[in-house]
This record gives C-alpha cells, sequence and structure tokens, in this order.
C-alpha cells in the first residue's frame, strides 16, 4: 500500500512539474467546468461610417454580413488575457468545454494591418461568464468597422496639369502609410495607434514643370471615420517651393524673438532664383507710429523695388532700392543701423518681409525685435518652471511625456508669447490645426477658438492671472509625426513689463 502512494505522488509531481508555470496556478486546481455553446453565434455586421463631424454616412456600404466565415473568433481568459481558442467562423465547433470563469469572446474580420489597401477591419466583442455544470448560450455579437478610411481627391483644373509624379502620402504614424499616386482609385484602410491620432498627407510632385510640396493635417480622427484630402490649386499658392523666395539669417532669427543688444547684428539674406520683382517691409509696432516713422522719413509699409518718393531717405538708411533690388537672384538686407532707433522705444517691434520673383512665388517672413529697458532684477518678475520637462535641454517625446510647464508670475500676466520653432511645422501645417508660428495666449485673436480646442488657456484664462499651468501633452501627439527637433519659445511679460523667456526642446525620432 505505501508503495502504491509513492507511486501516486510521483506521477502527481510528474504532471505539474511538465507545465510551464505561467499556464497554471493553484486557484486551476479548484476550477471546474462549464459548456461554451457557439453554434448559437451569429454575427452581425455595422456598416455605418462617420464623418469628421461624427455625423453618419448612409450611402457607404463595406462589407455584407455573406462575407463572415472567415472572420476569426478567439476565446480570451479575461484574468490573463491570454488567447485560448482560435478558429475561422466557419470551421467553428458547435460548443466546447471551459473553465468556470470570466471570458471575452473577440471577433475579427482579418488580422488588422496598420495601412492597406481596399481591406476594411471589422471587430466586435462580448464578455461571458462560465459556470460549472451549465451550458454557456452566446447569441449576437455586432462586429463594427474599426479602421479609418481615405481618399485623396485632386481638382479638375489642378489634375490636368499635375505630372506622373504626383504623389500624396497619408500616414498616421511612420509605419503605417500609403502613397496614392494622380490615378488612384481605390480606399486606404488605417488601424489607430491611439484612440485618437492625427491623419497626414503630403502632397509633392511637379506641377507645369515647377516641384511643389504640401502637407495637410485632421487632427483628432477616431475609428469608424472616413476622411477626404482634397488638393487644389488654392493649397499651392503659398506652399513651400525650392525655386521660391527664401528668407534666412545668420546673425538673428527670423522666426523667434530677438532681443535688441548694443553689440546685434540684423542682416537677412535674401535668395530669389528667379529674380526679384517686389520687397514689401512692412513695421508693425505700437510704439513706432506713423508720425514716428515720418521723422525719418518712412512710412509703415514700402516696397524698395518700387519705392517711389521714399528712395531718399531709404538710401540714406543703407537699404538697397529700385534697380539695386529688381532682378537680383541674391540681396543682403541690413537693418542694424535702424536698430538705435529701436532702442529708444522699449516694446515689441515687427518688420514683416514679403518677396515676390519673376514668377509670382512669394515668400514672407516676419522679424520680430524686442527693446528692454536692461534685465530686471525684480524679485518678483515672472519664472517659467517645470516639474515634468527639463527646460534647458532635450526633452524625447515618448508615450508616458508629460509636458506641462508652471507660470508664475507675482504681478499678473500680460503677454504669453508661443514661438513654434520647427523645420517640419510649417506655417502651412500648423494653419491646418488652426495655429500660426506665433500667437499670444493673452490676445489671441482669431486663433483663440483653435487654441481653445487643444487645451489651451486664453484671453481672460490667462490676463491678470499669477499663475497658469500650460499644458502641451496632448500636442505631443502632433509631433510624433515628425521626426526632428521642435522649439516651443515662451515669453511671458507681465503687468509690471518684466520679462522672461525659456526655450522648450521636443526631440520626435
Amino acid at each position: 500500500m505505501k508503495k502504491f502512494y509513492y507511486l501516486l505522488l510521483l506521477s502527481v509531481i510528474a504532471l505539474f512539474s511538465s507545465c510551464d508555470e505561467n499556464d497554471w496556478n493553484s486557484d486551476d486546481l479548484m476550477k471546474t467546468e462549464g459548456t461554451l455553446l457557439l453554434s448559437s453565434l451569429d454575427i452581425l455586421i455595422d456598416n455605418s461610417i462617420y464623418d469628421a463631424n461624427n455625423s453618419k454616412v448612409d450611402s457607404v456600404t463595406i462589407l455584407g454580413s455573406s462575407n463572415t466565415s472567415d472572420f476569426i473568433i478567439n476565446i480570451v481568459e479575461q484574468q490573463s488575457q491570454r488567447i485560448l481558442n482560435t478558429w475561422k467562423f466557419g470551421e467553428m465547433p458547435n460548443d466546447i468545454a471551459l473553465k468556470k470563469g470570466e471570458y471575452t469572446i473577440e471577433i475579427e474580420s482579418h488580422e488588422a494591418n496598420p495601412a492597406e489597401w481596399e481591406k476594411p477591419y471589422f471587430y466586435g466583442s462580448k464578455k461571458i461568464t462560465i459556470n460549472e455544470d451549465e451550458t454557456t448560450i452566446i447569441d449576437e455579437v455586432i462586429c463594427s468597422f474599426a479602421n479609418v478610411k481615405v481618399n485623396v481627391e485632386y481638382s479638375t483644373d489642378l489634375a490636368s496639369v499635375l505630372g506622373d509624379d504626383a504623389i500624396a502620402k497619408v500616414y498616421i504614424t511612420n509605419d503605417a502609410s500609403l502613397e496614392f499616386s494622380r490615378n488612384e482609385g481605390r480606399f486606404g484602410y488605417f488601424s489607430l495607434p491611439s484612440a485618437t491620432s492625427s491623419l497626414v498627407a503630403v502632397f509633392s510632385g511637379t506641377i507645369n514643370n515647377e516641384p511643389f510640396s504640401v502637407h495637410k493635417i485632421i487632427p483628432e480622427v477616431k475609428a469608424g471615420q472616413c476622411h477626404t484630402f482634397s488638393f487644389s490649386f488654392d493649397d499651392l499658392k503659398n506652399v513651400e517651393n525650392p525655386n521660391a523666395p527664401s528668407i534666412t539669417s545668420e546673425t538673428i532669427s527670423v522666426d523667434g524673438i530677438n532681443f535688441i543688444t548694443d553689440t546685434i547684428i540684423a542682416k537677412v539674406d535674401i535668395n530669389a532664383p528667379y529674380g526679384i520683382k517686389n520687397f514689401v517691409v512692412d513695421i508693425i509696432s505700437e510704439q513706432l507710429t506713423k508720425e514716428v516713422l515720418q521723422e525719418v522719413g518712412l512710412d509703415a509699409t514700402f516696397d524698395l523695388a518700387n519705392p517711389g518718393e521714399l528712395v531718399g531717405p531709404l538710401t540714406e538708411l543703407g537699404f538697397p532700392t529700385g534697380s539695386a533690388v529688381v532682378g537680383q537672384t541674391y540681396l543682403a538686407f541690413d537693418i542694424t543701423d535702424f536698430m538705435q532707433l529701436l532702442n529708444l522705444f522699449p516694446g515689441q517691434h515687427q518688420f514683416k518681409l514679403t518677396v515676390v520673383d519673376s514668377k509670382g512665388n512669394t515668400t514672407s517672413k516676419a522679424l520680430t525685435f524686442v527693446t528692454q529697458q536692461g534685465p530686471t532684477t525684480d524679485s518678483s518678475a515672472p519664472t517659467i518652471t517645470s516639474e515634468t520637462l527639463d527646460i534647458d535641454s532635450a526633452n524625447y517625446i515618448t508615450e508616458s511625456i508629460i509636458a506641462k510647464v508652471d507660470i508664475n508670475a507675482p504681478n499678473g500676466i500680460k503677454n504669453f508669447v508661443v514661438d513654434i520653432i520647427s523645420e517640419q511645422l510649417t506655417p502651412e501645417l500648423l494653419k491646418e490645426v488652426g495655429l500660426g508660428s506665433t500667437f499670444d495666449l493673452a490676445n489671441p485673436g482669431e486663433l483663440a477658438g483653435p487654441l481653445g480646442e487643444l487645451g489651451f488657456p486664453t484671453g481672460e484664462a490667462v490676463v491678470g492671472k499669477t499663475y497658469l499651468a500650460f499644458d502641451i501633452t496632448d500636442f505631443m501627439q502632433l509631433l510624433v509625426l515628425f521626426p526632428g527637433q521642435h522649439q516651443f519659445k515662451l515669453t511671458i511679460t507681465d503687468k509690471a513689463d518684466n520679462m522672461v523667456s525659456k526655450t522648450l526642446t521636443f526631440i520626435a525620432q
């Protein structure tokens, strides 16, 4: 008898030692079985698709209920999230035995890919409970369209002049993209990496032998929606053209704020391969009034190519005019001496430069200068800090990044200017989400709506506040789509005219 018990003990030990430790636990020894009746399962297809406003598009039908035999059925244990069984719907058994517990029936039309042509993905699920010595019946499971459906359209006049190299690349992430050629008539289907994501389309090619590239973005798309990217000549009026004029500088920032010092060199380089036709300068400054500018013989707006009666004063200031501008493929625009005038008027001043070439290509840049009365030593001046970011060096964007900045301004906030400095986030791309490269949260103007939708405080929620949380965590989703370096320059001015600036740097990989 002892020998029998000994052999029985060895058999039990051998049985459990042969199992993977992840495949069972001591609770399994206590579980008893029930039956799941699969023959009663009915798959219903919800063909509903929604537009960008989440309005149902009734006319779109993708899949009929007769095409479900190849749908994949998964039995998932809820506690461990293990898939216990997998079949095609048409090959599924009538019933199976399962241990007592909680399960999920997951149904999918096929194994989803990040992006694919003409293959919409449907998904549905239902939770069930298996009880001891009982039969659980599954009735119907609704499978809904779970992709984002995308197509690309061109206006008739644009399509007629597109070159064969015209391509619109649409993507949600770098790994999920489809290229729509000029004659592509298929629909693309994208799987979302999160509950809401941004769709981006990059159109590039030649039009009348001129190369063009333009971005469009649709933020916060959701599964079950359809979206169309439409391109027309209006989209290409001010897009980046390699042969269009460029406005750059090696001595100042042409996109951010420049603080005027005794050593500032304000020189701008204009390159125009097709030759300059117009070079318009707009002086935008509350301090430099029309009367002040007239004292030095200037107007608030003038064209260096066609200066008219301003030719004398402009020449005395060292500005090129007339034939020294028209037709030039390179021009140095030096306003260093003009900085002496700005020094007399504390505040912010802008020079908007608009260059038009002989083919009508137009490029604009607004140069921003700030004159201070001297560095402040006021202990109550604004401060910009963060508990989640390194505000003095680069921050790498991850899924868990929290991009929150704390603004303290004991005297109350007067202005909160944000400059977005990024080669990838062009003015055209930012315009798609309702933003500009530079905006003042205290005085947002027409940007109040888009900024509010992005969760940014504006207007009364900023002006006069002694503390403000500036949270751009949600904005990180957009940056992830554009690998490279992106900067947010924050400039806070309080009601005592104390000013502080910090530049937040993010790197998307």
